[in-house]
């Protein structure tokens, strides 16, 4: 959320009051609840909360009216309130209301409508509560309301400044990258040197973790923006997947070097000066720091439409710590440490490997869509809408 959503909402809600006041709507505020209700951060999510809410209103409406109607007719004033209301009507109003409700909720249940399941609940109580006395007419009319804030909602979320999910998704992504990149050379820095810091390395995981998540919803809100064809929905599920394991690398990573420090906490740097950890520090130094290159160069690709980063250099820095690796199993250097720690060694460095190796198929899925209709550039640029 942002000024922008925020002055996009305040114009929907004037432009629903203005019409409410100037038809003299009864009971209109209720337009301009489901204008303000509905503008979401995206298209995709406005498209989204307005078909939950106009089916929610909808459906509590339909059988708000039918039990009212339904009572109306079998039991003449059941529903009917007013200050001199007894304490048994009172009881039998309220077990209808409360039938009416769990009715709807269980109806949405069966019929898997999670998302309008509490508006259908809250329409069918006010239908039931407020206006029995005539549950058809006020029933359409409360739906007409809603449609009408819904419409207005819509239309400046498509025509006043839009913002599209796939073009959110795709700067989310782009601050997951570049997360991964700062986490990856902070766990190298931590295991090399056993200053494994909680605090300071939880935060920048914890905030990792929550990007992508946003980043999740966002695709799943692309999905209900249209005009995206099935090579574009293609290109941002292969971006997120690649993503995903990217992220899930970098959490091995930190799980490794955690669990490399006898002292996790200590700020005070001891770095690893056996013979194991010395004759490879090069190796490993240098693909974490072409990792980290290539993660920023991968998010600035997806936010400034630049070109996709070349990563050759990315698979020379593998073959060279794979033969540091040879080199070590050979010699019987790693025979002569400790088995749990030539285990988190390994754990380590298979999971820099595979954060290497998934990057560079990353770039490689994005650059081979030049032969799907969408060139590296192409990419970026019908991601951002």
């Amino acid at each position: 959320m942002n000024l922008i959503h925020a002055a996009k909402t305040g114009l929907a809600a004037a432009i629903t009051a203005v019409i409410y006041l100037a038809f003299n709507i009864p009971h209109g505020f209720w337009a301009v609840v489901s204008a303000v209700v509905v503008m979401q951060a995206n298209i995709g999510s406005s498209l989204k909360a307005s078909w939950a809410r106009l089916l929610g209103t909808a459906m509590g409406a339909l059988i708000g009216a039918s039990l009212a109607a339904s009572f109306n007719a079998l039991w003449p004033g059941l529903l009917a309130h007013g200050e001199g209301l007894g304490l048994g009507q009172a009881s039998l109003m309220a077990l209808a209301t409360g039938a009416g409700v769990a009715l709807t909720g269980a109806l949405c249940i069966v019929l898997r409508l999670k998302d309008a399941y509490r508006l259908a609940g809250v329409t069918c109580a006010i239908v039931l509560l407020v206006f029995a006395q005539h549950p058809w007419e006020s029933a359409l009319q409360r739906t007409l309301d809603v449609a009408l804030g819904i419409f207005v909602a819509l239309v400046v979320t498509v025509f006043v400044w839009p913002s599209r999910a796939r073009q959110q998704l795709s700067s989310k992504l782009a601050e997951v990258l570049r997360d991964i990149a700062a986490l990856c050379a902070a766990l190298e820095h931590a295991y090399q040197n056993r200053c494994y810091l909680p605090q300071e390395l939880g935060a920048m995981r914890d905030a990792m973790k929550q990007k992508f998540r946003d980043s999740r919803a966002l695709l799943q809100e692309a999905d209900n923006e249209p005009g995206r064809t099935a090579a574009e929905a293609a290109a941002l599920g292969e971006l997120f997947v690649g993503v995903e394991r990217l992220l899930e690398h970098v959490l091995s990573l930190d799980e490794a070097a955690r669990s490399s420090d006898a002292e996790p906490g200590d700020p005070r740097e001891e770095p690893r000066d056996d013979e194991l950890h010395r004759k490879i520090a090069g190796e490993i130094k240098e693909l974490t720091a072409l990792v980290k290159a290539g993660c920023e160069a991968l998010a600035d690709a997806l936010i400034k439409r630049g070109q996709l980063p070349e990563l050759a250099r990315m698979d020379e820095a593998v073959g060279r710590l794979d033969a540091r690796l040879l080199e070590l199993r050979t010699s019987g250097i790693s025979r002569r440490q400790p088995l749990d720690e030539v285990m988190r060694f390994h754990m380590f460095v298979q999971a820099l490997k595979a954060l290497s190796r998934d990057l560079v198929v990353a770039a490689g899925k994005l650059r081979a869509g030049a032969g799907r209709d969408l060139d590296p550039a192409q990419v970026t640029r019908r991601v951002k809408g």
